[in-house]
């Protein structure tokens, strides 16, 4: 009786670790560009996006002007974006890019430590909307949009009161979608998908797309070519209409 009860114990204390919307997220302690101990506890009330990233990143690169803005915007309503950069090469080429590209949230230098707290971080980006609760509300691997980091942000500010109803597909723009599924996400019906250039929408790179209904998703295979139809309508976007390409 025991060893069962101590092994069912032990699977409640992995699950209540694991990385997912939910769940706890772990603290951490890491140093600034001066030296400073900066936790991600002493943002504790707020709503953090936690966002690994790395100067060679050029998806990483994209989103950056959206944080800032996003930081600018939101700040003042309890919102901190944090970066922590996964660069090994350290400050030396961290912090002439944080001033280059005027970076205006706090960023860390991580380290082994804490990618393995976080699972082990295996794409850039990677980004975790946290809640004031200090529970994972949304998590990104790969590329989104900045209206959804936006909505989701707005979402966790307002404790859940800004669901929006989805767009109607005879409403939205579509556009032809090829690519590689690289990861699928059940959870919330997403797959990243490294896709061609979209033309009028989108440049060539891996981005993670909502899927129209469970049908469609269970039809995905990581590593499958695809060939799809992007809908975008206002600051929403999915994919549907989702085929194997040979």
């Amino acid at each position: 009786m025991w060893p069962k009860a101590l092994h069912t114990a032990a699977q409640a204390i992995l699950a209540a670790k694991e990385i997912k919307p939910g769940n706890r997220a772990p603290d951490f302690t890491l140093k600034n560009a001066r030296g400073d101990s900066v936790s991600l506890g002493d943002y504790k009330g707020r709503v953090v996006l936690l966002n690994f990233w790395a100067t060679w990143c050029g998806p990483c690169k994209t989103e950056i002007p959206w944080f800032v803005d996003l930081e600018d915007r939101y700040s003042a309503k309890g919102f901190t974006v944090l970066g922590v950069s996964m660069d090994e090469d350290g400050w030396k080429v961290v912090s002439p890019y944080v001033a280059e590209h005027k970076m205006n949230y706090p960023v860390l230098l991580g380290d082994e430590h804490v990618n393995q707290l976080f699972g082990g971080i295996e794409a850039l980006p990677t980004t975790m909307i946290i809640g004031k609760d200090g529970r994972f509300a949304y998590i990104h691997y790969g590329l989104v949009g900045k209206a959804r980091y936006e909505q989701e942000i707005v979402d966790a500010l307002c404790n859940g009161c800004n669901k929006a109803a989805e767009a109607t597909e005879a409403e939205a723009k579509q556009y032809d979608l090829h690519g590689v599924v690289r990861a699928l996400d059940p959870k919330d019906t997403t797959a990243v998908i490294d896709g061609a250039e979209i033309k009028g929408w989108m440049s060539a790179m891996a981005m993670e797309y909502p899927v129209r209904n469970k049908q469609e998703f269970a039809r995905l295979r990581e590593g499958e070519k695809i060939s799809a139809k992007v809908f975008v309508a206002d600051d929403k976007y999915w994919v549907a209409q989702i085929r194997e390409e040979k």
